[in-house]
């Protein structure tokens, strides 16, 4: 981020701490809605969608033309990728059994320090074409994954898993008295 503030927008720290700022207003929203939504049987269907979405607005933030929309970018990148990040935590512990959560949430945690390895490549490449051109070929890398995720990832094994989780949510929803599919 100092680069993006330093060298994109040309503005000094005070810029770079309100592009954080919003890039965390947008996280904190984001984390408040996934909380109210995590039993919603629809959350599969939104984890793909928040991942693209979240390449797009890094896509916009490399195209993004002055400092008021890269202030609109990173609201959008923030909240992505924590709504994404809390979608997905919350289908990976809800669809693992008790004696394993503890393991399963270890191994979740390592994407934390994936961040820090790959900053070390994503600044190299920064250094030889550009911060802005880096964010838009993260922010296409994120969305061709995603894609080919959807296209080739699915087996019939998953998609059954898939449905037997929501059938779950449902059966606890009409335990609960409340309506199925949550919110």
């Amino acid at each position: 981020m100092p680069s993006v503030a330093k060298e994109v927008f040309h503005v000094g720290g005070g810029g770079l701490g309100i592009l954080q700022s919003f890039g965390a207003i947008g996280a904190v929203i984001a984390t408040l809605f996934v909380a109210a939504y995590a039993e919603n049987k629809r959350m599969w269907a939104a984890q793909p969608l928040l991942a693209l979405a979240f390449g797009g607005s890094l896509i916009g933030l490399g195209l993004a033309p002055n400092f008021w929309f890269g202030l609109l970018a990173m609201a959008a990148v923030g909240g992505l990728a924590s709504g994404f990040q809390g979608v997905n935590n919350s289908l990976t512990m809800s669809s693992t059994d008790g004696p394993y959560q503890g393991r399963v949430q270890s191994i979740s945690m390592l994407s934390w320090s994936l961040f820090g390895l790959m900053a070390l490549p994503i600044g190299i490449l920064a250094d030889h074409i550009g911060i802005q051109e880096t964010l838009v070929l993260l922010g296409c890398g994120v969305v061709v994954s995603v894609v080919l995720l959807q296209l080739f990832g699915r087996t019939e094994a998953v998609v059954e898993d898939r449905r037997a989780r929501v059938r779950a949510i449902e059966s606890r929803s009409a335990e609960a008295g409340a309506p199925a599919g949550g919110r």
